[in-house]
């Protein structure tokens, strides 16, 4: 199996909560109110 730096996924997650958070509150507003603290 082929390790996968920390950095990466923390840099894929981000990438996620942010099309989360900006690109779909309408579709999960609920995550995107808790992403923005």
């Amino acid at each position: 199996t082929k390790e996968v730096p920390p950095e990466a996924l923390d840099h894929r997650a981000g990438i996620r909560a942010s099309e989360i958070q900006f690109g779909l509150p309408s579709l999960f507003p609920q995550v995107a109110k808790e992403s923005k603290g």
